[in-house]
């Protein structure tokens, strides 16, 4: 008998859950915040629910967020650049994406450097999170590159002069010198790079991303993309 109320209960549990997706992300305020609602955790959660699913989305450290993803511990995760199924081969890129990025570099206002461009990086001690992947692919993890898990650790390192530049995003960057009434650091206007960023499913769900991108599509379609994004990214 206890043995029956048992799978009872089990198969209730997964009923239960069978709508709700688990999604990961390493992005904070204004695209995703711990109260879930930032821009990506809006415009997701009605993405989902034109499709009747509810959305769970879990804050993890980058890298741990895309790997728990990519081993199907979670049901996708976002916002990542283009082109990394090749190397997480289980999560399957959404073609359209959710926002573009501005990637950029930040120093000391009374710096000397201004790099835009790779290139221009070398030479300098360089400082950006751990897991950002167009990082890691454009100026790499050598001697004078510091990671760090904690964007608190590299500004507090940047304005302590132990580096010279820090990465980041911009919108992310302009929320946390805001946040934190930071003075004397100044976000360099013209962006390293600027890509699309996009949600990865896991490939478990490959016959509900048709549909997910289908809603993204007519969201931006019918206005209603814009209406979030002036009221969460506009600078």
């Amino acid at each position: 008998m206890k043995n029956i109320i048992y799978l009872v209960l089990l198969n209730l549990a997964f009923f239960l859950n069978a709508d709700t997706l688990s999604l990961n992300t390493a992005d904070t305020a204004p695209y995703s915040t711990e109260k879930n609602n930032g821009f990506y955790d809006v415009l997701l959660s009605e993405v989902m629910q034109k499709i009747d699913l509810d959305l769970q989305i879990n804050h993890y450290p980058s890298e741990r967020s895309i790997l728990w993803a990519d081993e199907g511990h979670d049901d996708g995760e976002f916002a990542r650049i283009a082109g990394l199924s090749g190397t997480f081969v289980n999560l399957i890129e959404v073609e359209e994406p959710l926002v573009s990025f501005y990637f950029i570099a930040i120093k000391k206002t009374a710096s000397t450097f201004s790099p835009s461009s790779w290139d221009e990086l070398k030479n300098l001690r360089v400082g950006y999170l751990d897991g950002w992947k167009i990082y890691e692919n454009n100026v790499g993890d050598g001697g004078k590159i510091t990671l760090s898990h904690s964007i608190d650790s590299l500004f507090n390192m940047l304005i302590e002069d132990r580096l010279d530049i820090i990465l980041y995003s911009k919108l992310r960057a302009q929320a946390y010198i805001l946040e934190n009434n930071i003075d004397g650091i100044d976000i360099i206007e013209d962006p390293l790079s600027i890509r699309t960023m996009h949600l990865y499913m896991h490939k478990k769900h490959t016959k509900i991303i048709p549909q997910i991108n289908e809603e993204l599509l007519l969201l931006k379609e019918s206005g209603r993309y814009d209406q979030i994004f002036e009221a969460y990214l506009e600078e």
